[in-house]
Parts: structure tokens; C-alpha cells; sequence
């Protein structure tokens, strides 16, 4: 069985590259970071800053024309038919976080986010992509574990099955979270 995207000299970090692609960031990004802070255990002191400052510098991660890599794209739009909706709106988000303090500090290599346009709250979800067996059937810091994935053009009917198994995933989880977010607001109203 062939694999898109392994091969043979494939470490982590460029199996994490490949599927969702290096992020590339603003370089005010490290001096938003700065502001934020870090504790004593030099753990920031507000993750919600961080991927806040994240986004607001985020240039993109691929060569596609919304910064996407193949796989990243395959993936959004399979979210976005899970979730029943289409690209016109901007509410689904993707972001690839490899090599970055996201990465590093949090270990999550990209992640969605679904915003609901009335009252502007959103929900996100976080992928990591490893090809550390332990990591696949444990589990890790990351919402969504992503290994390895069939060869998109040797056995495209199994990858686009693999892709949109994750994607119903992601959608679901979003979805879940994005409704717990809207009740929370209303709850918060309403007191």
C-alpha cells in the first residue's frame, strides 16, 4: 500500500510540513508573544493570547491561494461538507501551526475554526500530525491524531475515504463545541 505523504527518509517534522505545510508568521508574532508572557514555569500565561496573537500575524503555510497545502485543502472541504456549508461565508478557518510555539510549547500542528456569524462566537479544534504509532492509538495533546494517509493519487477512493472519515470528525467535534459556546453566551446574557 503506497502513502502520499511518507516516504522512506520522512521524519516528524517533515510529515507534519507535508501534510499541513510550514506556517509562516508575521515576525510581530514573536513580539506579541513577549507581551503575553510566560509563568514561572515558563508556561504562558494566557494560551487564548497566544493563538489570538497567532492568527492576527498568520501568513499562510502553502502555495495554494489560501496558504493550504493539497491535504489541508482536501481536509477544510471535507469539514465544510460535513458541517453543510460552503466556502462563501469565511466561517471555517484552517491554520497550520507547525514549527511554531504552537507547535512546540503545545504540540499541535494546525487547527480549524468555525465561527458563528450572528453572535461571533467560535469553536476550535486542534490536529496533530505523527507518525508515532503510541501517539496514533493513545492519543496526545491535540483534539484530532492524523497518521499516515493513503497515496492520494495511487488510491485516491481510500484516501478521499480517510480524508472525509477525519473531516466528519473534525465537523462533529466543532460543531459540538461551537453550540456549547452560543449557550454559554446566551447563559451569560440572560444572568
Amino acid at each position: 500500500m503506497g502513502r502520499e505523504f511518507r516516504s522512506g527518509g520522512d521524519t516528524g517534522r517533515t510529515f507534519e510540513s507535508r501534510l499541513f505545510g510550514t506556517a509562516q508568521v508575521n515576525p510581530q508574532f514573536l513580539l506579541d508573544l513577549d507581551k503575553i508572557g510566560v509563568d514561572e514555569r515558563g508556561r504562558f500565561r494566557s494560551v487564548g493570547q497566544v493563538y489570538e496573537a497567532f492568527k492576527r500575524n498568520y501568513l499562510g503555510a502553502g502555495q495554494e491561494t489560501r496558504g493550504e497545502t493539497s491535504m489541508s485543502t482536501d481536509l477544510r472541504v471535507a469539514v465544510e461538507d460535513a458541517l453543510g456549508i460552503t466556502d462563501e461565508n469565511d466561517e471555517l478557518k484552517f491554520y497550520s501551526a507547525v514549527g511554531t510555539v504552537i507547535d512546540h510549547k503545545f504540540g499541535v500542528d494546525a487547527f480549524f475554526e468555525l465561527t458563528d456569524p450572528k453572535t461571533g462566537a467560535y469553536a476550535r479544534v486542534t490536529l496533530d500530525a505523527t507518525l508515532n504509532k503510541e501517539k496514533q492509538k493513545e492519543g496526545w495533546k491535540a483534539d484530532v491524531i492524523v497518521g499516515e494517509l493513503p497515496d492520494a493519487g495511487q488510491e485516491s477512493d481510500a484516501y478521499l475515504e480517510e480524508i472525509d472519515a477525519i473531516g466528519a470528525d473534525i465537523a462533529s467535534r466543532l460543531q459540538r463545541r461551537l453550540n456549547e459556546e452560543v449557550e454559554r453566551r446566551r447563559g451569560r446574557r440572560a444572568a
